[in-house]
Formats: structure tokens, sequence, C-alpha cells
């Protein structure tokens, strides 16, 4: 059932949250980098590729404040459609075991997820147990793959938008609600637009469009190179 007292809290943790950082914002450096680890995805639809990268970027104020980012594309469903409870899944136990074993702050991002469903490590126990498994595995191989980190001081911000062509929605109409969506899916024809922002060269959350020469099947601004913003 909508409430849309959940709509007032959300926006409001949102909108604080990002007031704050404004607010205690201060010098920093950032290092980037990106990991390929299949172990822990798979294609849940199909016999088909994923997408194993795993980009990551450390965020250091000058004062000595930390903080690990990652992103991943495996959607956090190692429990099931039978567990209905609220939980961070294997991305909560991979902010745990990266603030353990680090003493830093990890945040954990989703990536292009869709298809891409958890690989969990086969472990005795209930699904809780391959949750922390798969959880603690992440957080290991980012931590020994990071290695020497370059920082810099200072990024390139830049946004672009692309333009791609969709195929016939597939949906299959079970229900009013399916059919209506049905109705209002885009056309072969009809074209949808993507906008990134992001930090050039880091970028950790690998947006496509960074891969897309201008003119093949896109629209790409090119990252500016001047000026340059200090990173804050």
């Amino acid at each position: 059932k909508y409430d849309p007292a959940v709509v007032e809290f959300l926006a409001e943790q949102f909108s604080g949250a990002i007031i704050e950082a404004w607010q205690k914002r201060a010098p920093a450096k950032l290092a980037s980098g990106v990991l390929d680890i299949p172990d822990f995805i798979r294609n849940r639809t199909r016999n088909a590729p994923v997408d194993s990268a795993a980009n990551f970027c450390v965020v250091q104020q000058n004062a000595g404040a930390k903080c690990i980012l990652m992103r991943y594309s495996a959607h956090p469903t190692v429990c099931g459609e039978r567990m209905t409870d609220f939980s961070a899944e294997y991305p909560g136990a991979f902010r745990r075991e990266v603030e353990k074993e680090t003493g830093t702050e990890a945040i954990y991002m989703g990536g292009a997820v869709g298809s891409m469903g958890p690989h969990p490590p086969d472990v005795p126990g209930e699904a809780a147990a391959q949750v922390e498994a798969m959880g603690q595995g992440l957080a290991c191989r980012l931590i020994a793959g990071m290695g020497e980190l370059k920082f810099e001081d200072t990024v390139d911000i830049a946004s672009f938008v692309f333009h791609f062509g969709m195929p016939q929605f597939q949906i299959r109409p079970m229900s009013p609600i399916s059919a209506n969506l049905s109705k209002s899916a885009p056309k072969d024809s009809e074209s949808v637009e993507m906008s990134e922002l992001g930090a050039f060269p880091s970028a950790p959350h690998g947006c496509p469009g960074r891969e897309l020469p201008t003119g093949v099947g896109a629209t790409v601004g090119s990252p500016p190179r001047s000026p340059r913003r200090v990173l804050q």
C-alpha cells in the first residue's frame, strides 16, 4: 500500500545527507581502478556474458579521513524471493568486511544489474551464510586488488547524453497492470535517452557511454580538459 509518509521520509534522508556532505566538504584526493571478478556473478536469464567488472575509487581528505567506494553488477538476491524482510544482503556483508579490515568507511553501488544475478560461494548453512561468504569474498578481492593507489587532487567533471534504440517490449500481459505497461512501452523505432555525469578518468560507476565512439549509435560529449576543478 502506498504510504506518502515513506516518500517524505526518504526525501528528507536523501536531501539531508546531500546537505551535510556539502557543508562538510574539504580538500581531498582520489584514486580509482577496476578489477575483474567473475566468480560472484552469473547471467540469471540465459547462457550469456556477464558484467564482471568491479569499479572502485578511494577518496581521502587531506586531513586523513578516507572512504572506499565500489560498484558491482550482481543483484543482491542471494536469499531469494521467499525472503521478504528488509536486508542489506551481500552488499552489507561487503561493507562490514571492508570496514573491519581497513578501518575505512565503505560504500557499495549497484552496477548495471539487469540480468546479472549473484553467484555466492557454496558454503554449508542457510542463505545467510552464503550472503556473508559472498560479501566477504568480494571485500577480500577488492582489498587484495587495490594495490598501490595513484591519487589525484584534481579531476575533470563531464556530462553527456547518448541515444539508443529499444527492442519490442517483452512482457506477457498476465494482468491489467502489465497490459497497460505493454501499451506504453517504447516501440522498435523509438529512441531512449540516457544522461551521465562522471569524474574523469575515474567514473567509478563505469558508465557505458565512455566506451562508445561519437557517431556510432551515440552522441557522446568529450570530457572537458579545462577548467580542472579541485576535488572536494
